[in-house]
């Protein structure tokens, strides 16, 4: 079983991750999902018509807010771990670095 879908962006798109976000998970505040899983710090900026996005399946995101005291978000920044180069983490994501 795969854990994402692909998208496509497309040119109404274009800096407007949450029409993405809404297309898959029926919510434009979970843009940032996208944008995280996708390494895109300015999604302004980084998203291109014809990006190609791994986008986590909605089951897993719901699954991950769900299951979380924090509302979700170190849910899911932990199930993005499974999804991003290394490096990524050391960086830090919106201020959390990997210990």
């Amino acid at each position: 079983m795969t854990v994402f879908d692909v998208h496509v962006v497309e040119g109404g798109e274009v800096a407007r991750p949450d029409l993405i976000a809404y297309k898959h998970y029926g919510d434009v505040s979970l843009w940032w999902v996208i944008a995280i899983v996708n390494n895109i710090d300015n999604p302004l900026v980084d998203l291109q018509s014809g990006m190609t996005l791994k986008v986590p399946k909605k089951t897993a995101v719901v699954e991950a807010l769900a299951g979380s005291r924090m509302g979700g978000y170190y849910d899911l920044l932990d199930y993005s771990l499974y999804c991003l180069p290394s490096d990524y983490h050391s960086l830090g994501v919106m201020g959390h670095t990997q210990d």
